[in-house]
């Protein structure tokens, strides 16, 4: 009362199946319908290799791939992508392998799909990680010269091998300050400036570069002269205290004196616009020294 038919040629898709019974001597003939669904056969997507790992950026990788059929038979056709982020390469089977540049520095997930084809199904396979070590980077930092304070803002040039901006900053801020490539003297010591470049997704941090120089006072040119000489005991006389600079206009405090004895009221007389005066009338007769 059973009966088999066993096949592999039913196409994908819905399927409408008819069994017809031709009848017997005791038994009418009859018929009976059946859908049936016949789906793209599954396959396994395994990433196999990924050499160099690590590797550098820009430098190739080559992926391969096992695709495998189960259950069922047959061969798969189509293409597996490959990608790391926005890189990648596409794997032809029968092909096994294909090799493509990583264009960023660390570690990221390494992907392959099989796209399939008309009998077998997409598959993507595991994701496994792939490092991909940055460029190593250096930076030329030319000499600074000594100057004298005083001096406007002095421009500073570096240059990393990579191309990349080079950064600025002063490790002496006593001394001399940085404004992008700018330096700006404070006062007179070593300035100490540094040079970096932190890397970007293909080159790594560059090691420090620094440069230091002198900021060294300058010599003044000084004068004094009196208002009265000669003049009489007692009687009110002003001296008047000069002094250039070979950059910029000196600053800070004068004492005057007589003999070597302070003069009172003039012992620290700021200097303004280089000058400073004092005004006196406790001298004594004599040719006092000031």
């Amino acid at each position: 009362g059973q009966a088999q038919c066993i096949t592999s040629a039913l196409p994908i898709g819905t399927n409408a199946l008819k069994a017809t019974y031709g009848g017997d001597t005791g038994n009418a003939s009859s018929s009976g319908t059946l859908s049936y669904e016949v789906t793209r056969a599954t396959v396994t997507l395994t990433i196999t290799a990924h050499t160099p790992d690590p590797s550098a950026v820009l430098s190739p990788v080559m992926v391969t791939v096992a695709l495998g059929v189960a259950p069922g038979a047959g061969t798969p056709t189509g293409t597996v992508a490959v990608s790391r982020g926005a890189d990648g390469c596409t794997i032809t089977l029968p092909a096994t392998s294909c090799a493509f540049t990583p264009t960023v520095a660390g570690t990221v997930n390494l992907a392959a799909q099989y796209g399939g084809d008309a009998n077998f199904a997409p598959q993507p396979a595991t994701p496994v990680s792939h490092t991909a070590t940055a460029l190593a980077q250096t930076i030329m930092f030319a000499a600074i010269a000594d100057v004298a304070i005083g001096t406007a803002p002095i421009p500073v040039s570096a240059t990393a091998s990579s191309g990349l901006t080079v950064a600025f900053a002063s490790a002496t801020l006593t001394v001399c300050t940085v404004s992008g490539n700018m330096v700006t003297l404070v006062s007179a010591g070593t300035c100490t400036i540094t040079a970096d470049q932190a890397g970007d997704g293909v080159y790594g941090p560059a090691p420090q570069a620094m440069q230091s120089f002198t900021v060294f006072r300058t010599n003044a040119m000084l004068s004094l002269a009196s208002s009265l000489n000669p003049s009489a005991a007692g009687q009110s006389v002003t001296f008047t205290f000069v002094a250039k600079g070979d950059v910029g206009t000196p600053g800070g405090t004068v004492g005057f004196s007589a003999d070597g004895n302070a003069i009172a009221g003039c012992v620290n007389v700021a200097l303004t616009g280089g000058q400073a005066q004092c005004t006196t009338g406790a001298l004594a007769a004599g040719a006092p020294m000031i």
